[in-house]
């Protein structure tokens, strides 16, 4: 699977490049302001953004649970990469978030358990980057890193059903109120979602080929030490 991302680096690049530009037209032209303001228009990329935190989080539990299963670094590789790019895109989550939400509820940051749960998610996988840039050499590292990163994503359930466990909460459930969206919105918001989504995979190909790279210099350095 890591190698077919790899290799179709070309057509998700240009797919994305051709969706992002779409996208952006559909968000700043096509879509109608709402009455909030044209402040809603972060809505479609705090929504993109949120989704690709959760995907390469996902990724991230399946590449460690691979890992401990098959012991190939390549697993372990991409699972640190995958992390990466959701710290990422779960940072601009939160970032738009806060844009949107001074405007509309007057401050830029308010104790939402929606809120809440999708920081503990980042504090969670910045320590698993953290035990993974100290874990260099250490195969045992490297398991623990996988079982933190596996048992992190459990986080990812609460923080969607935090609406529904604690109803008091101001942040909106955009999937279950999505039913009464205009649909230029709704077609709009998908739109920039799948977008996201390339450009993320596209990165991550990215990443995944440096990751590549590092190793056969490292495989060449050991055949140079030692003939």
């Amino acid at each position: 699977m890591l190698r077919v991302l790899v290799r179709a680096q070309k057509a998700v690049g240009l797919s994305a490049l051709v969706l992002v530009t779409v996208s952006l037209y559909m968000v700043f032209v096509y879509a109608p302001r709402e009455a909030t303001g044209d402040v809603q228009r972060i809505f479609y990329y705090h929504v993109a953004t949120a989704w690709n935190g959760y995907l390469f989080i996902a990724m991230v539990a399946l590449s460690g649970l691979l890992y401990l299963v098959r012991k190939d670094e390549a697993w372990d590789a991409a699972g640190r990469t995958a992390a990466e790019l959701g710290v990422l895109f779960i940072s601009l989550t939160l970032i738009l978030g806060s844009l949107w939400a001074r405007p509309i509820w007057n401050v830029w940051w308010t104790w939402d358990p929606r809120l809440v749960t999708t920081l503990i998610l980042w504090f969670i996988y910045v320590a698993y980057l953290l035990i993974q840039a100290g874990a260099e050499g250490s195969p045992r590292l490297k398991r623990f890193a996988a079982v933190f990163g596996i048992v992190g994503f459990l986080d990812i359930p609460l923080i969607h059903y935090s609406v529904v466990l604690w109803p008091r909460g101001i942040h909106p459930s955009v999937l279950r109120e999505s039913g009464g969206m205009p649909f230029p919105m709704l077609l709009t918001m998908i739109v920039s979602v799948i977008a996201m989504t390339l450009l993320g995979l596209y990165l991550w190909g990215r990443r995944l080929e440096v990751e590549e790279l590092k190793q056969r210099v490292q495989r060449l350095k050991e055949q140079l030490l030692w003939p």
